[in-house]
């Protein structure tokens, strides 16, 4: 990586912070504005968010490790994420938007309860201490790239050679200077910078990854140079432990968590109508039905090149390999552009719970907006610190991949079915929340640690065949465990309950009284539309330069050029059409 890498990579993340302080006074003037965008955010914006908080380094690193390893498969675990949010855009997206709630806590206390409430935000909050492990992820990809005068005190004196006169940069600096970004433009801009620098974020993440992969497959020599010289199954969309019974178990998991994890409803809630949080789901969809083959390439074209890669490298070694000097630096900006995108959101969102709910909910029930506002800001400060500490303490603990689909199979149903379920059912109660969380830890234990050689149950015969069945099973195992222990239990209290809940009184009594109270939010397209323009000409602009310098691939960088400036030009309509925004209910 060279000067103008590091360059590129700079004034990209002080154009992010740019971002946080144009909508700095935006943000202030509420807490809708700040954590729900006033209602007004376009529904094309709030679905490429939904998608980009889907993203993080991680994603390249474990997903595209599973790319290089074992091939076509990786596609197919990306693409479950578009049935995924078809089925949640069909079912759950415009039912969330018509309840009227501001944040997924509200509707918490509303359908079971406060100490539900309670439960649900101290246990993500706290668990929010592992979204560090995004960025360390970044880190440790980004890290190797960067070298750096070796005397800097943030490079990493082991990556200094005897006599040499630079090293890399310290993954402990890394996660640090990234964490302070991200949560300084979050803590600026509100959910308003959140979408913004996702949107923006969303295009330079396709653009470089476009070019990666054009590059790569000229680098190899072609397309059928690659499948001639792939491995035996490596073009198969199952492969391993990613069995077809994984995959369907994978999409039902990320249903559920399209369809009630906090990040995720923040998205519902911004729009200004039901129908518009449908159609955010539907673009989600169809992103992930297109773009995962192009995303994964890069990886799978490194296995034509060597077999012996460390596989969660592989992704940045074949990036390194083929992108010419500024365009790495474009691509770090664009991993960085797919974490930052996922803390920002849960960062955002925990801190609107923290502020709305318990903040000015319970402690200051007569806050006034500035200082509710002001608490926010706080806050998020606060749960952005915790999170930097999570990048540098958890990764000695268990490696990314592992806890990435441990906790998405083992952990997540059990929180996230009961409030889905809550949306439709009039008669489960909090009593579900216990049972599911109690029946899904004790089910995860005994399969984890009862059927498995030496184990609990190691030494008894007959229990043999499900103790190997498990055991040459274990990914298929924690999904349906994950998804069965909550659903058998969520079915038999439907059945038992005699009578309607009184939650789902309070929830339907609320949702009536929002519907019949709130006004109709002018969407603000003109805002965003502006910033669009600027950053995505001033990136063209980048662009030329980059394709100036390198007259070898002059060619396919102008054409990435060209692709930047005619997607500037989509956004210009918006400028002259959109009206200026009412206030909106709570602003």
């Amino acid at each position: 990586m060279n000067s103008l890498d590091i360059l590129i990579i700079a004034v990209y993340c002080l154009g992010l912070l740019a971002i946080g302080f144009a909508f700095s006074r935006k943000s202030a003037q509420s807490s809708s504005q700040m954590f729900v965008a006033g209602r007004q955010s376009p529904w094309w914006i709030s679905g490429l968010s939904a998608y980009m908080t889907m993203f993080s380094a991680g994603t390249f690193v474990v997903w595209g490790g599973i790319a290089y390893e074992f091939g076509l498969v990786a596609v197919s675990i990306s693409m479950g994420y578009a049935v995924s949010a078809f089925i949640v855009g069909f079912f759950l997206a415009g039912r969330w938007r018509a309840l009227g709630v501001s944040t997924a806590g509200e509707y918490i206390r509303l359908r079971f309860g406060n100490k539900p409430f309670m439960f649900y935000t101290w246990f993500k909050v706290i668990f929010s201490f592992t979204t560090g492990l995004a960025l360390y992820g970044l880190a440790r990809v980004i890290c190797p790239l960067i070298q750096l005068p070796a005397h800097w005190f943030i490079v990493d004196p082991d990556t200094v050679q005897a006599g040499a006169e630079v090293g890399q940069l310290s993954v402990f600096w890394a996660c640090g200077i990234l964490g302070f970004i991200v949560v300084a433009y979050t803590m600026v801009g509100g959910l308003w910078a959140v979408l913004l620098t996702d949107t923006l974020q969303f295009f330079v993440l396709t653009v470089s990854v476009l070019l990666a992969v054009i590059l790569g497959l000229n680098h190899i020599g072609g397309l059928g140079q690659f499948l001639t010289q792939t491995p035996e199954g490596f073009l198969n969309f199952t492969a391993g432990d990613f069995t077809l019974i994984f995959l369907f178990g994978w999409m039902l998991v990320n249903a559920f968590q399209l369809g009630a994890e906090w990040q995720f409803l923040q998205r519902y809630f911004c729009v200004s109508k039901p129908e518009d949080a449908r159609k955010a789901l539907y673009l989600f969809g169809i992103l992930y039905l297109i773009l995962p083959l192009f995303f994964m390439a890069p990886a799978m074209f490194y296995r034509v090149i060597t077999d012996n890669a460390d596989p969660e490298e592989a992704y940045i070694l074949m990036c390194r390999e083929v992108l010419p000097p500024g365009m790495i630096g474009m691509m770090v900006a664009a991993l960085f552009s797919a974490t930052a995108s996922m803390v920002s959101s849960v960062l955002n969102v925990y801190a609107s719970v923290l502020t709305d709910d318990v903040y000015k909910g319970t402690l200051r029930p007569n806050a006034s907006e500035r200082e509710t506002v002001h608490a926010g800001r706080i806050i998020t400060i606060m749960i952005g610190a915790y999170m930097v500490a999570g990048s540098i303490l958890i990764p000695s603990l268990t490696t990314m991949r592992d806890w990435i689909i441990i906790f998405t199979s083992l952990i997540a149903p059990a929180l996230l079915l009961p409030t889905i379920w809550g949306l439709y059912s009039r008669k489960i109660t909090q009593s579900a929340v216990w049972w599911c969380v109690i029946a899904n830890v004790a089910a995860s234990l005994l399969v984890r640690f009862g059927f498995r050689a030496g184990g609990w149950f190691g030494g008894i015969e007959f229990l043999a065949p499900a103790i190997h069945l498990n055991e040459s099973n274990m990914r298929v195992s924690d999904i349906m465990v994950g998804i069965i222990a909550p659903v058998v239990v969520l079915i038999f209290m439907e059945f038992r309950a005699k009578k309607e809940a009184e939650g789902w009184r309070r929830l339907t009594e609320v949702a009536t009284k929002n519907q019949r109270e709130e006004t109709p939010s002018v969407v603000d397209s003109h805002g965003p539309a502006t910033v669009m323009v600027w950053c995505l000409g001033f990136l063209s602009a980048i662009m030329l330069i980059i394709s100036i310098i390198n007259p070898g691939e002059r060619k396919v960088l102008i054409s990435a050029t060209i692709l930047l400036l005619a997607i500037t030009v989509l956004f210009i309509p918006l400028l002259k059409k959109t009206r200026r925004p009412l206030t909106s209910p709570g602003s």
